[in-house]
């Protein structure tokens, strides 16, 4: 617990700061023309067949995703912000080796971290080898009383 504490307030701080810059385009719907293999911070537009395996309500209609390819490659995704960028909405996937460590609070976390780009209401995070360890997705999003942070169930 201490460990994501300290990491969510470094993150935290550096969006405040503007130290943070918007992450990869926020579609990921487009076909590959080419099989990528799974690589730890690989763009997920170039990944094949990709499924939503979790999803959890966030506040204002907004959603986060697990996604999840063919290749063993998973990555997070937010759809529906309501502020996006202004107000430092963000994605990013945490991984860890099985649900025992992760339910220590034993993971890497913050892998990928995007910030919704300027103008957009949705943005996915870079993809992570998942090929063995469980993830889950999480976002921070601006939900009107202040920022909340809406995680997946592990996957």
């Amino acid at each position: 617990m201490l460990k994501r504490t300290v990491a969510l307030a470094a993150v935290l701080g550096l969006s405040a700061a503007g130290l943070l810059v918007a992450g990869p385009v926020a579609t990921a719907t487009t076909k590959p023309s080419v099989r990528v293999a799974c690589t730890d911070g690989v763009n997920p537009t170039q990944l094949p067949g990709p499924t939503t395996k979790r999803s959890v309500p966030g506040p204002v209609g907004s959603v986060v995703e697990l996604r999840y390819s063919s290749n063993h490659c998973a990555w997070g995704r937010v759809r529906n912000v309501a502020c996006g960028f202004d107000c430092g909405d963000a994605v990013w996937v945490d991984r860890a080796v099985n649900r025992t460590e992760a339910n220590n609070g034993r993971w890497e976390g913050l892998l990928g971290w995007s910030l919704v780009n300027p103008g957009e209401k949705s943005q996915f995070s870079l993809a992570y080898n998942d090929n063995g360890p469980i993830m889950r997705a999480c976002a921070q999003i601006y939900g009107g009383a202040g920022r909340e942070i809406r995680c997946t169930d592990w996957y």
